[in-house]
Order: C-alpha cells, then sequence, then structure tokens
C-alpha cells in the first residue's frame, strides 16, 4: 500500500480554512490523488452537533451572557 500525507491547516476561526482545504483537495482531485477532507470536531454524529452548536450565531458561548 503506497504512503498517505496527512496535511492541516490551522488558523483563527474565520481565516478561510475550509475554503483554503476544499481548493486543495479540488486540485489534488484533479492531479489523480484520492482524497479525503475532514474537519473538527467531526466524524461523528456527537461531533458534527457539537461543531453545529458553535458555528450557530444564534447561540452564545459568552459566560456572561
Amino acid at each position: 500500500m503506497p504512503a498517505g500525507v496527512f496535511i492541516t491547516l490551522e488558523g483563527v476561526e474565520g481565516s478561510g480554512k475550509t475554503t483554503q482545504a476544499a481548493i486543495l483537495g479540488d486540485a489534488l482531485r484533479k492531479n489523480g490523488r484520492r482524497v479525503t477532507v475532514t474537519h473538527e470536531p467531526g466524524g461523528t454524529r456527537a461531533g458534527e452537533t457539537i461543531r453545529a452548536i458553535f458555528l450557530d450565531p444564534a447561540v452564545s458561548l459568552d459566560v456572561a451572557a
């Protein structure tokens, strides 16, 4: 089995990591690479639910709220 490559994109929220991951994934696929794009938290139903809470602008995570 050929060795794979694991690439991570780091940055603050709203910096464009998801956009860049999609662009990179598309470019690699066009070059014949097999690509899996993931994000955190994710991969499970619970993880996807937690992610949805963090991304929901109607939910305040402010301690003082």
